[in-house]
């Protein structure tokens, strides 16, 4: 299986990830938010997991630990890209994506693609994430 937008896009396309993320927007620094938030990167990070192992049975994903990619995942487009923590402004988010596309596919997880890398910049034109 090529794990891709379509199939990414179902973890992201829950209303409990928009609440949060709009939430946490006014809200960063709140220790029972950043918990909250690190405790459902933990959950969607469970649910791309399999979908990682099925891509390493089939060759499409390099061989690997399943867990520790979807964490790290989770990690980086949660956390580095959150404009609260790290503000950036567009060509700072591109050169991000970018990156996180440059540090999975030299870990054999090509998970980052042009729509994915859309979906960043819609997320933070929608709400307002810019510097």
């Amino acid at each position: 299986m090529r794990l891709n937008m379509m199939n990414i896009s179902r973890l992201y396309s829950n209303e409990q990830n928009t609440a949060l993320a709009n939430i946490l927007t006014t809200n960063v620094f709140s220790p029972r938010l950043l918990a909250l938030r690190h405790e459902t990167n933990l959950e969607t990070a469970k649910q791309l997991q399999p979908m990682i192992e099925e891509g390493m049975a089939d060759g499409s994903i390099k061989q690997g630990n399943a867990k520790l990619l979807a964490e790290l995942f989770m990690l980086l487009v949660n956390f580095w890209m959150y404009p609260n923590l790290f503000t950036g402004d567009n060509s700072e988010i591109e050169a991000k994506v970018k990156m996180i596309k440059q540090i999975f596919d030299m870990l054999g997880f090509p998970i980052m693609d042009e729509t994915l890398g859309k979906l960043f910049f819609t997320i933070v034109d929608e709400l307002g994430w810019q510097k």
